[in-house]
C-alpha cells in the first residue's frame, strides 16, 4: 500500500508542474503577440485560420486582451481533468490490488486445506467452531448449532432413513431450502477414515449423476455430512418399499440404469486417479425429483492409488459382491461392474439382490436369474410385473444381454463401464437423456441436401458468368428444384436442360452423381475387355480394371443383360447409387450402355471383396483382429445409412462377404445392389436370391425381407470374421453344413468360443471384446427377426471395440 501511496504523490506533482509548464508557455505566448514585432516564424495554424476566416487577426488588440484569461482556463481545465483520470485510475489499481490478494490468500489456504484433506485438518483440531471459506464443488464446515436447528434438534419425524451407519434427516435452512443431513456415531477409527473419505472425496467430484455435498459437521464423537435432498429416495426404497416399483416405468428405469453407468463411468473413467466405488448398491442410488439417479455413500470408495499402497478390509453389501472380490480379495473397476449388473438385474427383474428361501437358506439373484436371462422364451415371464407388459421384447433381450456380461464370474469377461454405457444409450427415449445422434444426422443430411440445391444454382451462375454468357434472371431462377429433381434420378446434367435452349453452354458435372459415359470411352479404358484386366467373374457379370484418360483407375463392371430380370436389377442398381453418398458404400462414377450389355463404373478397391481375402489363397493373413472389427464397423455404418438415413430406407437383400470390397486400407464398403430395394420389396429379384443362396446361407429364414433381414446377412459374416469359415461348408460327414447351425451351440459357450475362433487371430484378440462380438452376432441370428437388433445399437456396440486410429470412440 505504501508504494502506491508513494506513486500517487509522484504523479500529482508531475501534474502540478505541468500546470506550470502550460501556464509559462500561455504567459510565453502573450508576450509574443504583444510585441510589435512580428515573428519570422509565423504559424501554419494562424496562416490557415487567415485563409478560412477573413478579417481574423492574430495581432489585433481585441483578441490579445481576451486570449490570456481563456487560455489560463484551458491550462486549468486540462490539469483538472488529468488529476481525475489518474485519480480514478489509481482507486481502480486498489479495488484490484485488495480483490487479487484476497483471492490468493483465500486460495492458498483452501489449497493448503485441501492437501491435508479439504478442509478437514482445522476440523479435526482447533478450529471445530469456525467456518471455512468455500468455493465451487466444495464443502463448507457448518456449526453443529445450525444443523440441530435446521433438523428440529434431530427430530424423529425428520428421519429419512436409518442404516448401519446412522440416521439420514431432512434438514430445512431457509425458507424453501432443504437438504439432507447424514448423522455418523464415529467412535471407532474406522467409521473416522470413512467419514474423511467420503468428505475428501465429494470434494473432488463434480458430476450430475454424483451426489452433491454441501457442508459437514463435527460434535463430539458424532459426525455430519449434508447432501442436497433427493426427494424420491433410494433405489431400493422404490423398488422394494410399499410402492413395489409402482412409480418406475421401464422407461424411467432404463434412464435409471443409464444415470448410474455415467456415475460410474466418471469414477473410473474421468477421475485422476481413478476411483473404485467398492459399495455400489440400490440403496446407495438416489434418486430426486424428476428419477434422475445419483451415485451416493462413499465411505468404502478407493482409488487406484490407495488401493495399491493400503491392505484394504474386505468390505461391501451381500449380493453385490464380486466373486474374485468375496473369494480373492482382488479388487478392481470390473467389480463395480459386477454391482452394476447386480442393480440392472434388480431393475429388470423387481427382485432383491438376496431373498431368503428358508430360515437358513439364501438364494443370489444372479444365481436364480442366469439360467432363465439366455433363455428368450421363458425371460418375458421373469421381468416385474409392473413393467411386464410395457416394455420393448427387442430392448428387453438386450438389456438382458448387457447384465449377463456385467456378472460374469470372470472379471476379464465382463465389460468396461465405458462399453455398458454405450449400449444403454440407444436403449434410453431422447427426452429421457438417450442418444441425439440419429436426430442429428437426419437433420445433417437434410441440411447438406439443401446446401447442395443452393451450391448448384451458384456454380451454374458463375460458369456462365465467366463464359460471358447470360440469360435472363427469370430463367436463372427456375434451377433449382428441375436440377434437383433430375440429379435424383441419376440424369447427368447440362444447363442446356434448364436454361431453355442454350446449346452453346457447356455442361454441368455433378460430383456425386452417376453420368453417362460413352461405350468407347470404357472400351478403351479396358484395352478392348483384356482378359488381363479381368478382376472377377461370376453368373452374368465379369469385372475389369479399367483406367479413365485422366489416369483414374476405376473397375467397370459388365453385366449381360439376357433377361429382364437381370435388366431389371442393372437398372434398379444404377439408380440406387446415382442416390447414394456415404464413406462406406461403393462409389459409382457412371454408367453405359451397348446392345444387350450394361456396364457399371465403380471406385477401384485395390484388397479386392472381404470373401477373397478370407476364404481365397491367403486365408486370411492380412486380416488381424481389429482390423475385422473394423471392416465389421464399417459394414455397419453403411447398412445404417441404408437401413436408416435413406429416404426411403433401402435393404440391401444381397449382403454376403463377396459383395464387401475392401480399398488399399481395408476400409470396407458395400456393393452390389442388382437385388436392392425399398421395404415394399418391388424392386429386385427377391424369389431369384432366394433361389440362388437356399434358405440355410446368408439370407434370413423369414420369407419376407426388410432391414432385419440384413441384420441377419450382417451375423453371419460377423461370424465368418471370427471364425474365418464360409457361411455354407461341405462336410465329409454330413456333406453340406450351415455355419450358424453349428455356431449357435458355441456363441454361448465362453470356454469354448475363444478355441474355435479362427486361428490366423486366435490368441491375439481380447477375449472379453470376442464374448461381446459373440453376443451380437448371437442376437443377430435370431431366427425371430423381431428379437434382432436394430443396425444402429449394433453400430453402438462395436464402436466401443474398435481403437481409436481406426475410427473406434475415443472413450475407450
Amino acid at each position: 500500500m505504501k508504494k502506491l501511496l508513494q506513486l500517487f504523490l509522484f504523479l500529482v506533482s508531475l501534474i502540478f508542474t505541468h500546470e506550470n509548464m502550460i501556464v509559462v508557455a500561455v504567459q510565453g505566448a502573450i508576450a509574443s503577440s504583444l510585441s510589435p514585432v512580428s515573428s519570422p516564424f509565423s504559424s501554419p495554424i494562424s496562416a490557415s485560420m487567415s485563409a478560412f476566416s477573413p478579417g481574423f487577426q492574430l495581432g489585433s488588440e481585441e483578441h490579445t486582451k481576451k486570449d490570456p484569461p481563456n487560455k489560463m482556463l484551458i491550462a486549468i481545465i486540462i490539469g483538472c481533468c488529468s488529476l481525475g483520470a489518474i485519480i480514478c485510475s489509481l482507486f481502480c489499481l486498489w479495488i484490484y490490488y485488495r480483490k487479487n490478494s484476497h483471492k490468493s490468500t483465500t486460495n492458498d489456504a483452501k489449497n493448503s486445506d485441501a492437501e491435508k484433506g479439504s478442509g478437514l485438518a482445522p476440523f479435526f483440531g482447533k478450529f471445530k467452531a469456525a467456518r471455512t471459506v468455500s468455493k465451487e464443488g466444495s464443502a463448507s464446515f457448518m456449526e453443529y448449532k445450525t444443523l440441530e436447528k435446521s433438523t428440529n434438534k434431530f427430530h424423529q419425524g425428520n428421519i429419512l432413513g436409518e442404516g448401519g451407519f446412522g440416521c439420514v434427516y431432512k434438514a430445512q435452512f431457509d425458507v424453501g431450502s432443504f437438504a439432507a443431513v447424514k448423522k455418523l456415531n464415529c467412535a471407532n477409527q474406522d467409521a473416522k477414515r470413512e467419514f474423511q473419505n467420503e468428505v475428501d472425496l465429494l470434494c473432488k467430484f463434480k458430476h450430475p449423476n454424483i451426489i452433491s455435498l454441501l457442508g459437514f459437521s463435527s460434535e463430539n464423537e458424532m459426525r455430519f455430512i449434508v447432501y442436497e435432498l433427493m426427494p424420491n429416495g433410494s433405489l431400493e426404497t422404490q423398488l422394494h418399499g410399499p410402492s413395489r416399483g409402482s412409480s418406475l416405468t421401464w422407461d424411467m428405469r432404463m434412464k435409471i440404469a443409464l444415470d448410474t453407468a455415467r456415475g460410474l463411468e466418471h469414477l473410473h473413467e474421468h477421475c485422476n486417479p481413478p476411483v473404485i466405488h467398492r459399495d455400489l448398491k440400490s440403496s446407495n442410488i438416489l434418486l430426486d425429483s424428476a428419477f434422475n439417479a445419483k451415485l451416493s455413500d462413499f465411505g468404502l470408495a478407493v482409488t487406484d492409488a490407495a488401493q495399491n499402497k493400503n491392505n484394504l478390509k474386505l468390505s461391501g453389501t451381500l449380493g453385490y459382491v464380486a466373486p474374485e472380490y468375496l473369494l480373492d480379495g482382488k479388487l478392481t473397476d470390473k467389480s463395480d461392474v459386477y454391482a452394476f449388473g447386480v442393480v440392472l438385474l434388480e431393475l429388470l427383474l423387481g427382485r432383491k439382490p438376496v431373498e431368503k428361501l428358508a430360515p437358513a437358506q439364501c438364494q443370489s439373484i444372479v444365481t436364480w436369474a442366469m439360467p432363465q436371462l439366455t433363455d428368450r422364451s421363458k425371460l418375458p415371464s421373469i421381468v416385474d410385473p409392473v413393467i411386464r407388459d410395457t416394455m420393448d421384447l427387442k430392448h428387453l433381450y438386450q438389456v438382458a444381454a448387457v447384465a449377463v456380461l456385467c456378472v460374469q464370474p470372470e472379471p476379464s469377461y465382463r465389460p468396461l463401464i465405458t462399453d455398458v454405457l454405450h449400449s444403454l444409450i440407444p436403449l434410453v427415449p431422447m427426452e429421457l437423456g438417450g442418444t441425439l445422434r440419429k436426430l442429428l444426422i437426419a437433420a445433417f443430411t437434410i441440411l447438406c441436401f439443401s446446401f447442395t440445391a443452393i451450391l448448384l444454382s451458384l456454380v451454374c451462375l458463375w460458369k456462365i458468368h465467366r463464359k460471358k454468357k447470360k440469360n435472363s434472371e427469370k430463367l436463372l431462377t427456375q434451377a433449382d428444384d428441375q436440377s434437383l429433381e433430375d440429379a435424383e434420378k441419376g440424369v447427368a446434367l447440362s444447363p442446356s436442360s434448364f436454361f431453355a435452349k442454350c446449346k452453346s453452354l457447356s455442361t454441368l458435372p455433378l460430383k456425386g452423381f452417376a453420368s453417362f459415359i460413352d461405350y468407347k470411352t470404357i472400351e478403351k479404358a479396358t484395352k478392348n475387355f483384356d482378359k488381363i484386366n479381368i478382376l472377377d467373374e461370376s453368373g452374368f457379370k465379369l469385372v475389369y480394371k479399367a483406367i479413365l484418360d485422366n489416369g483414374t483407375e476405376v473397375a467397370v463392371k459388365k453385366v449381360f443383360c439376357l433377361t429382364k430380370g437381370i435388366q431389371r436389377e442393372f437398372e434398379n442398381e444404377v439408380k440406387l447409387l446415382s442416390r447414394f453418398h456415404h464413406s462406406n458404400v461403393i462409389s459409382s462414377y457412371g454408367y453405359s450402355i451397348e446392345n444387350e450389355t450394361g456396364f457399371v463404373v465403380y471406385e477401384l478397391m485395390h484388397k479386392g471383396s472381404l470373401e477373397t481375402q478370407l476364404h481365397g489363397p491367403s486365408r486370411g493373413s492380412q486380416l488381424s483382429w481389429h482390423r475385422r472389427l473394423k471392416i465389421a464397423l464399417d459394414i455397419a455404418r453403411g447398412l445404417q445409412y441404408l437401413n436408416e438415413l435413406c429416404i426411403p430406407p433401402i435393404i440391401h437383400r444381397n449382403l454376403k462377404p463377396s459383395t464387401i470390397l475392401l480399398d488399399s486400407n481395408f476400409n470396407a464398403k458395400i456393393s452390389d445392389f442388382g437385388m436392392a430395394g425399398g421395404g415394399g420389396g418391388k424392386e429386385g429379384g427377391l424369389s431369384r436370391s432366394l433361389n440362388f443362396l437356399g434358405k440355410t446361407g446368408p439370407i434370413a429364414p423369414e420369407s419376407i425381407l426388410n432391414d432385419m433381414s440384413d441384420v441377419y446377412a450382417f451375423g453371419v459374416i460377423l461370424l465368418e470374421l471370427v471364425l474365418g469359415r464360409k457361411a455354407l461348408e461341405m462336410s465329409e460327414v454330413s456333406g453340406q453344413e450351415c455355419l450358424v447351425r453349428w455356431a449357435r451351440g458355441v456363441l454361448t459357450d465362453r470356454h469354448v468360443m475363444p478355441n474355435v475362433v479362427d486361428p490366423v487371430i486366435r490368441g491375439t484378440m481380447s477375449v472379453n471384446h470376442l464374448n461381446q462380438v459373440g453376443v451380437i452376432a448371437y442376437l443377430c441370428l435370431e431366427d425371430e427377426p423381431k428379437y434382432r437388433p436394430m443396425i444402429t445399437d449394433i453400430l453402438h456396440s462395436l464402436v466401443p471395440l474398435v481403437p481409436v486410429g481406426l475410427g473406434g470412440t475415443l472413450t475407450v
